[in-house]
């Protein structure tokens, strides 16, 4: 999914909420599933990893750059 941060509430990006989201779908599913997130830059990324690493400490949602999508999928 290609994601750029936007639609902020209160402080929480969409990105978030969908992350959110997503958590609360395994909860009740219990179903095994990974999310790679796709942001413009590494800068993005980092950034981005650095805001949610201690609320959202799940190996279930990956994240990665537009360009290193590009050239290794």
């Amino acid at each position: 999914m290609q994601s750029y941060e936007s639609e902020y509430e209160n402080g929480e990006s969409n990105v978030e909420k969908k992350i959110v989201l997503y958590n609360e779908y395994w909860k009740q599913s219990g179903e095994d599933f990974k999310v790679t997130f796709v942001m413009p830059t590494k800068m993005r990324v980092a950034h981005f990893l650095s805001k949610i690493e201690e609320r959202f400490p799940y190996r279930r949602f990956m994240f990665t750059d537009e360009e290193s999508y590009r050239t290794n999928i």
